[in-house]
């Protein structure tokens, strides 16, 4: 009977299969055998087959069905930059949310398993400290449920050590609507340990995720508490404007206004005291002879959450450290999250603690005719954002000059002087291009790895330890891609194996086999620990 089920089955799947193969589909391959697919839809315990392997054009693939759906694995990061994904019928079409951050939507994948069988697919990642990662989440906590009770899945024991209360949480709104999105085709989580909540570190809210892998079709549907907070959007209610110095104290947290700081104005924050500003418009107007001056005489931080308009001109800002409090706790000493950034002829100097100075996460800027100078750690971290930084100068930055993760930006005609670990770091497939820069004094000038691509062109580079720098650190990224119009024979480098080199001397290039091993200060660069 079985046999005839899975007949039948190929008949139908290939008279369907002209009518759902749209062009823009991704398409793939393979020589499957019947009889294996059999064992693989309807083996039992002692037939039944986990998965195999095949290729297609070069790369592999492995098939397999450990529970409800069938999940198929690549080499490469080839699916939306996952290289693991759930397989559905074409019908199921949803979108999921992590976070205020992009919304995670079903593609197609047409399947030629044989001559005889074809299918069209709807398919997803499978759920991973990977694909979070690559999902613009730099997750800090992330739990399960069990017996009303936050359980934990993963922790970051490095900064994050503090268990919360369920009770206590706020949730994404858009978040909750997650499993409503998956119910509608009739798909819900066999227990509470098949749903994530997901810690957002910059704002403290969290998400509600599934790990669908899990999930089937039920008629107990599980409920969830409703007792979870929900954001609810807020539009521009006051204008502030100062046109005095000013001292602060305490805490300053402010949300929906319109914030005007006059030329010539200083704010001195205190104690411990921080700025907070959520969904609002920023305008600092410092002109040549007038400066807009932020000093921080205690541990003090600026948070900037979702400024749809921050204008930043000829301001200072001095003495910063990274935000930590009872609440929430980041690397940087100023914040910009979901945001859109103007940034001209200011001053980050001097600042006491932290990772980075200034951290653009999700966002949108444009830096241009700025110093960065005497920073301890990093000057600029760009996590998932898209922005120009130009004509500008750092100058003794003691970790990195410019760090990038999953970000496009273009870096063009700064100066680059006595950084002390990577002047230009592009990762976690971000896209740069670098042009027209003067790196010199410095312990390594553009480190390209994890799935980015540089484009390198008329940079100037004088009395660096190291100038170029290629390899691959995490291994769920694919590699590297490098081109230039600079001759690598005249410069200092180290370029792993299998790293994409486009140059005008690719010929004589000399790989080496374990380039990490050789930065992070023990041959090159500065301690990450």
């Amino acid at each position: 009977m079985k046999k005839v089920i899975f007949f039948c089955l190929i008949i139908c799947l290939c008279l369907g299969c002209e009518n759902s193969n749209n062009s823009k589909d991704k398409f793939l391959k393979f020589d499957f055998k019947n009889k294996n697919l059999h064992k693989l839809f309807y083996g039992n315990i002692y037939y039944k087959v986990n998965g195999f392997s095949s290729t297609y054009k070069g790369v592999k693939y492995r098939l397999s069905k450990p529970n409800n759906f069938f999940i198929l694995e690549s080499e490469l990061n080839e699916f939306n930059n996952n290289n693991k994904i759930i397989l559905f019928d074409e019908d199921v079409d949803f979108e999921l949310y992590i976070h205020d951050l992009d919304t995670l939507k079903t593609e197609k994948l047409v399947i030629e398993f044989n001559n005889y069988l074809k299918k069209t697919f709807s398919y997803f990642p499978v759920f991973s400290l990977e694909f979070l990662e690559k999902a613009k989440n730099r997750n800090s906590k992330i739990y399960t449920i069990s017996n009303e009770k936050l359980e934990p899945f993963f922790i970051d024991d490095l900064n994050y050590q503090s268990l919360d209360e369920l009770k206590s949480i706020k949730f994404y709104n858009k978040t909750l609507k997650n499993l409503k999105s998956l119910g509608a085709f009739n798909l819900f989580p066999k227990s509470y340990s098949d749903v994530f909540i997901i810690h957002n570190p910059i704002t403290n809210y969290y998400s509600l995720f599934p790990d669908i892998k899990n999930f089937k079709n039920l008629n107990n549907k599980l409920l969830f508490p409703e007792y979870s907070k929900k954001i609810n959007k807020i539009v521009l209610k006051k204008k502030l404007h100062l046109k005095n110095d000013t001292i602060i104290k305490n805490d300053w947290k402010e949300s929906s206004i319109d914030l005007t700081v006059s030329k010539g104005v200083k704010i001195i924050l205190e104690n411990n005291a921080s700025i907070f500003i959520k969904n609002s418009n920023i305008i600092f107007e410092g002109d040549y002879k007038n400066n807009v001056v932020f000093f921080a005489k205690g541990t003090n931080s600026l948070y900037f959450d979702n400024i749809s308009d921050a204008k930043i001109l000829y301001t200072k800002f001095q003495g910063f450290s990274n935000l930590k409090n009872d609440s929430i706790a980041l690397p940087s000493g100023i914040t910009f999250y979901n945001s859109n950034v103007e940034i001209n002829h200011s001053l980050f100097s001097n600042n006491k603690r932290g990772d980075d100075f200034l951290n653009l996460y999700n966002s949108d800027f444009n830096i241009s005719n700025t110093t960065f100078q005497n920073v301890i750690s990093d000057a600029i971290d760009s996590d998932f954002s898209n922005g120009t930084i130009l004509n500008s100068k750092f100058i003794n930055i003691g970790n990195d000059a410019i760090d990038l993760s999953g970000s496009k930006v273009i870096v063009k005609q700064n100066l680059f002087n006595k950084i002390g670990d990577k002047s230009v770091s592009a990762g976690e497939n971000s896209i740069l291009k670098v042009k027209s820069n003067t790196f010199k004094n410095s312990e390594l000038g553009i480190v390209v790895k994890d799935g980015s691509e540089v484009i390198s062109e008329n940079n100037i580079y004088n009395f660096n330890k190291l100038d170029i720098a290629v390899f691959r650190k995490k291994n769920y990224y694919d590699q590297p891609i490098l081109k230039m119009n600079e001759n690598l024979k005249s410069l200092k480098y180290l370029i792993q194996n299998k790293s994409k080199i486009i140059s005008k001397s690719t010929d004589s290039i000399i790989y080496t086999k374990k380039v990490e091993q050789r930065l992070y200060g023990n041959e090159y660069g500065k301690s990450s620990n």
